[in-house]
C-alpha cells in the first residue's frame, strides 16, 4: 500500500494541472498564416489577462488586426503568430514590433 501511495504521489504532478506534453511538429497554422498574408490579411493573436490596449491600437493603425484571446496560448495560434510576425517584419522591417511597443 505504501508503494502505491508513493507511485501515485510521484505521478500526480505529471497529470495534474492539465499539462499537455506533445511533440513539437510543424504546425498546420503556419500554412493558414501564409495564406492570410498572401490575401493581405494581417492578424495577430494577443494573449494575457490584461492585454495592452495601446499596443493593440498601434497595431490597428498599422493595418494589423489584433485578436484578443485571453490567458491560454494554444500552440496552433502561437505558431500562427510566429509565422505572421516574421512575414510582417519582412514587409515592414526587422524590429517593427519592438518599435511599436516602445512608441506607445
Amino acid at each position: 500500500m505504501k508503494k502505491l501511495l508513493i507511485i501515485t504521489v510521484l505521478a500526480l504532478p505529471t497529470f495534474a494541472f492539465g499539462q499537455d506534453f506533445k511533440f513539437h511538429l510543424p504546425c498546420s497554422e503556419s500554412k493558414e498564416a501564409e495564406r492570410d498574408f498572401k490575401k493581405g490579411i494581417r492578424r495577430l493573436y494577443i494573449f494575457g489577462l490584461a492585454p495592452d490596449l495601446q499596443y493593440c491600437a498601434a497595431l490597428k493603425k498599422e493595418g494589423i488586426e489584433p485578436v484578443i484571446q485571453g490567458c491560454v496560448v494554444p500552440s496552433d495560434l502561437e505558431c500562427y503568430n510566429n509565422v505572421m510576425q516574421r512575414k510582417i517584419e519582412g514587409e515592414k522591417g526587422i524590429g517593427f514590433f519592438n518599435k511599436l511597443k516602445l512608441a506607445k
